[in-house]
């Protein structure tokens, strides 16, 4: 199992951050090349001030990347003194290290100043993609989506939307941001009021939409309302017995089936966060949360055996009745209030 990762600066690539500066006249690099290493962002390459023609800086740039390995760009502008941060998540890369990276952009983001430091913002899926991009014109906004500008923007937003009440009824904080459809809003609060016990939403077509619900639903039910072939969440209210006591546990699923489209993986796992705080800005207590789980994972032996995990020296028989599913199962606990 693969416990979700709470990831953090390396002192290096604080400290080469830092010396360069954010935001003021241009240093001595012209990009950072950042990794995903130990559960730290790290710095893997400084790649030094050359050509101030954008075009032969980017052409420097993109010859530190490697065609199947995911990795983080930290781009000098240079008007000004402006930083970029380009994600480059190749279409060959492993799944896991793609959902990885583009899952983990914002937290970047975010450690380094967040939006503020972050004048532009680009997602690269590979090196012919990268090599027609320039990320210095401020006209040159065409470069990102829609929903990319806005991660930068919602970084600013964050301060006023915490004012806000729980009937905001927009996912927007650091990460990508996607309005939840009346329709789901109504079956989240019948969640909270738990006259429904299960909730699926999928992204489509730059909205957070309902994709099932139910007002019970056993594990099963679970399993059956799974889309197959596309990324989701879903919002399980978990009855079950355990020591003889009947019990509930407020489960949240990010489920990434493996023939999903690339794409569609990313937004998901690039949206989470953004979907966890929209369910806690209602009221909704997470009691634990399943990250990249395959539908066919799940059963109630595995759900009773995280909600319940052995203690050291404890005799169990669930340690070898379930595999892990490819690409390894994230969890996450959250405590209950």
């Amino acid at each position: 199992m693969t416990h979700a990762l709470a990831l953090s600066l390396t002192a290096e690539l604080k400290q080469a951050f830092d010396d360069e500066g954010a935001g003021g006249a241009a240093g001595g690099a012209r990009a950072l090349k950042v990794i995903i290493e130990n559960e730290s962002f790290a710095l893997a390459r400084l790649i030094p001030w050359g050509s101030d023609d954008s075009a032969a800086a980017l052409s420097e740039c993109t010859a530190a990347l490697q065609a199947a390995e995911a990795c983080y760009l930290l781009f000098r502008l240079a008007r000004g003194g402006a930083w970029a941060l380009v994600s480059f998540i190749p279409d060959a890369a492993p799944v896991r290290e793609k959902m990885l990276y583009s899952s983990s952009s914002a937290t970047l983001r975010r450690a380094l100043g967040g939006g503020d430091t972050f004048a532009r913002e680009a997602h690269w899926s590979s090196l012919e993609e990268a090599s027609l991009l320039s990320v210095e014109a401020e006209d040159q906004q065409a470069i990102m989506t829609a929903t990319e500008r806005m991660a930068i923007a919602e970084d600013r937003l964050v301060a006023m939307e915490q004012a806000q009440s729980g009937s905001n009824k927009v996912c927007s904080v650091a990460g990508l941001a996607f309005p939840l459809v009346a329709e789901a809003i109504e079956q989240l609060d019948g969640f909270l009021a738990k006259s429904i016990a299960l909730v699926v939403l999928s992204i489509r077509e730059e909205q957070t939409v309902l994709n099932r619900a139910a007002a019970t639903a056993t594990v099963a039910d679970l399993v059956l309302a799974l889309p197959q072939a596309e990324p989701c969440y879903a919002l399980f209210n978990y009855a079950h017995d355990h020591g003889g006591n009947s019990c509930n546990a407020i489960l949240f699923l990010y489920v990434c089936p493996e023939e999903s489209p690339v794409k569609q993986k990313m937004l998901h796992a690039s949206s989470k966060g953004t979907i966890l705080q929209a369910l806690e800005s209602r009221g909704i207590v997470i009691t634990k949360s399943f990250e990249g789980i395959e539908a066919s994972d799940l059963s109630d032996e595995l759900l009773v055996k995280e909600l319940y995990p052995p203690q050291a020296g404890e005799e169990t028989n669930l340690n070898t009745t379930k595999a892990a599913p490819k690409g390894g199962r994230k969890l996450n606990s959250r405590n209950k209030r």
